[in-house]
């Protein structure tokens, strides 16, 4: 598999990949499963600064878990009323 690039150019691992068949609802479930992962993981960390990096960085993950949420109820309104 080619090395995607992300953002600085950074690789994008396996699981940035899946998002290639998923649908908005799939990757928003997604997400929060890695917010939930990310904040049961970050429970056990002794380190202030890591432990709130760690509790940001889910945080960040439920963000653009609702931001799909919303955008794919959007497009489904949308094309609700298009077929009226």
């Amino acid at each position: 598999m080619p090395a995607f690039r992300g953002a600085g150019g950074l690789p994008v691992g396996l699981a940035g990949a899946q998002g290639l068949d998923e649908t908005s609802s799939e990757r928003a479930k997604r997400y929060r499963a890695h917010a939930e992962e990310i904040r049961s993981a970050a429970k056990d960390i002794k380190h202030p600064e890591s432990r709130a990096a760690l509790f940001r960085l889910a945080e960040t993950y439920e963000r653009l878990s609702a931001r799909l949420e919303s955008e794919s109820e959007t497009l489904i309104d949308k094309e609700k009323a298009a077929k009226r």
